[in-house]
């Protein structure tokens, strides 16, 4: 986010130090939670805390079943990124883009990227 001050990164690419609690998880509880959570998963996909990895990490998209909705290492073969950043329907997704009402800032994007391709998605 701008105007945080961020540590240094123990990840690979030495960019930024981001987590999953600490960073990622307060993003999707203020953009995605309200339609993605425990109690109705919008379209079968609950980011929740305690959820988030068990839903994505590994997990094949709905939309796309030979991505998943989290690769580790990479954004690209990523579907959440990709219906994030609008770029669903490049790789044959569908809908609309995520989240409604609104896309993330492209801090909030770089963060993301970051933690699915330089970080430990799975920590």
């Amino acid at each position: 986010f701008r105007g945080r001050i961020f540590r240094p990164c123990r990840c690979r690419a030495g960019l930024l130090e981001v987590t999953l609690a600490g960073d990622i998880q307060p993003v999707l509880d203020m953009r995605c939670v309200g339609c993605h959570q425990d109690a109705a998963p919008g379209a079968g996909l609950s980011l929740q805390s305690g959820s988030t990895i068990s839903n994505t990490v590994g997990v094949p998209s709905t939309q796309v079943s030979d991505m998943n909705r989290i690769e580790p290492g990479d954004t690209q073969l990523s579907y959440l990124y990709h219906k994030l950043a609008g770029t669903h329907g490049d790789v044959g997704g569908s809908g609309e883009r995520m989240p409604f009402g609104g896309q993330l800032t492209d801090d909030e994007m770089a963060m993301i990227a970051n933690w699915i391709e330089d970080c430990e998605a799975a920590e």
